[in-house]
């Protein structure tokens, strides 16, 4: 699982064409832990799931921070605010203080599940939807605004995108943002959810929607044995080192940019059971991102690392550009189901 210094195959050759913008992007939020379903069993996950301790050292979050500090990289964490309903502000405020403090680019995040903790007797309630394509225009400003809120009450600049919780996107996710000011997007991941309107389908590149730029995490097709396909979002958990440098260069290739990649401090460590009870580091995760970091830093004539802050700007610019979905070789995609099934099965694996 050792880093590969090795250029890629554009490396030898004169390139003209301005780097590939290449965005990490860490989805940061708590988990209702089966809250609604068995609240007299369990209570919302909080900094457990972000921190990921392990003998006193943090190998979720304080892991992806030390490996970015390390490779000189900025990313792009979207951060989830309707939890606070629930916890307050303290918890997830301690974690946007020490990401800040790195440099790095915080943004909005939204589950709407959360706001069933707004009623006291939630215990008795049924949950309400966690798509915010399913809530109305009105109820998504208003969360908007509550985030917007948050972020002030942390003493961060104001958010100027915002991602759906799991992709969950329509028009009126869109309606919502313009009418609080948010201009950029990464709303849409194909792979987890397609939207009703056929506009939303973006496996990759950038669209504009009225006044809203989105830029999708990239989704990939992959073919399967003996015969079909299936799409797969580009993620360090469910895509292999070199599974992701094949679709870094092919995109590089077909001129789309930026490439949208997607984390959660989670990933980085296994655990027996959804309540995250015994632990211990997911060795193979945590390979694949110091390899992409790696990558990235030997190939820097080709790709430029970035965030939404960074470079929101020059894209909402230039509006649409041009994207397609990208296959992966099935040898390549056989040998990430063999290592994934094998790292789920093999708990010291």
């Amino acid at each position: 699982m050792g880093l590969a210094r090795t250029a890629g195959p554009q490396a030898s050759g004169i390139d003209s064409q301005p780097p590939t913008e290449v965005c990490l992007t860490v989805d940061t939020e708590f988990s209702i832990g089966g809250a609604f379903a068995h609240p007299e069993r369990y209570r919302p996950l909080s900094r457990e799931l972000v921190d990921c301790v392990l003998a006193g050292r943090g190998e979720g979050l304080d892991f992806l921070l030390r490996t970015l500090r390390a490779f000189r990289v900025t990313a792009t964490f979207f951060t989830e605010v309707l939890q606070c309903l629930y916890f307050g502000e303290g918890p997830m405020g301690g974690i946007v203080e020490r990401i800040a403090a790195d440099g790095h680019d915080v943004q909005l995040h939204l589950h709407p599940g959360w706001l069933g903790f707004r009623d006291v007797d939630w215990r008795q309630r049924v949950a309400g939807s966690d798509e915010c394509a399913q809530r109305s225009r009105s109820e998504l400003v208003a969360m908007i605004e509550f985030g917007i809120a948050r972020f002030q009450h942390w003493g961060l600049a104001p958010p100027t995108a915002l991602r759906a919780g799991s992709f969950a996107c329509g028009p009126v996710v869109h309606e919502a943002m313009r009418e609080c000011g948010l201009a950029l997007g990464s709303n849409i991941g194909l792979a987890v959810y397609r939207a009703g309107d056929p506009a939303f389908h973006l496996a990759s590149g950038t669209r504009m929607f009225e006044n809203v730029l989105e830029a999708p995490v990239l989704s990939y097709q992959e073919a399967l044995v003996p015969g079909g396909s299936r799409l797969r979002l580009l993620a360090i958990t469910s895509t292999s080192s070199r599974e992701t440098e094949s679709l870094l260069w092919m995109a590089r290739r077909k001129g789309i940019s930026p490439v949208v990649l997607l984390t959660h401090p989670f990933e980085f460590i296994k655990h027996r059971d959804f309540r995250y009870r015994e632990m211990r580091e997911d060795r193979v995760n945590q390979a694949r991102l110091r390899r992409l970091l790696d990558f990235l830093t030997v190939n820097r004539h080709a790709f430029a690392t970035t965030t939404f802050a960074e470079s929101g700007g020059h894209w909402l610019a230039a509006g649409s550009r041009p994207g397609e979905l990208l296959r992966v070789p099935a040898v390549l995609a056989l040998a990430r189901r063999g290592q994934n099934a094998a790292n789920t099965w093999v708990w010291r694996y």
